[in-house]
């Protein structure tokens, strides 16, 4: 003869089982979600640390005639290491105070070269101009050219870059 709480006790039972089994996965899916979730948002609130590159001597500098200085370095952005290349012009009216400017133009992208006859840094992809303080002087450059951070130290100069 059954006993008359068997069905109540195997549905007690396997009610019991069943929240058992969701809390484990439910306690698997925390235990591999939280990490990942860390590892994908992290990254994001990470502070870049300020990096200061040196791209040569301030004896270098011609006074009222942009000066190019060419500069390289690594910067790795998780697994990928990847060296990057760049030139800067360096406008100085006097040694106390100058401009850092960058060679890429605002519009596309392309480099930009000082043309001293004209006196104009030049955009040869779409005819951009900017005059020796960086403002556009003509073409389609939607704004001036970007600007460096600089500091001098023990004669050289250094720009500060992002990343790195």
């Amino acid at each position: 003869m059954k006993h008359p709480n068997s069905n109540n006790r195997k549905t007690n039972r396997r009610r019991f089982l069943s929240y058992l089994v969701g809390l484990a996965g439910l306690l698997l899916v925390g235990l591999v979600s939280v990490p990942m979730a860390a590892l994908s948002l992290f990254p994001a609130f990470k502070r870049r640390k300020e990096t200061w590159l040196d791209i040569g001597p301030l004896a270098d500098v011609v006074l009222g005639d942009p000066t190019a200085f060419t500069y390289r370095y690594n910067n790795r952005d998780g697994y990928l290491d990847q060296l990057i290349r760049g030139t800067v012009y360096v406008v100085a009216e006097n040694l106390q105070s100058f401009t850092v400017f960058s060679n890429i133009c605002t519009h596309a992208g392309c480099a930009v070269r000082w043309e001293p006859d004209k006196q104009v840094f030049y955009c040869p992809c779409h005819n951009g101009m900017y005059n020796i303080n960086g403002q556009v002087a003509a073409g389609p450059p939607p704004r001036p050219l970007d600007r460096f951070p600089y500091k001098v130290v023990g004669g050289r100069i250094l720009i500060k870059i992002k990343g790195a």
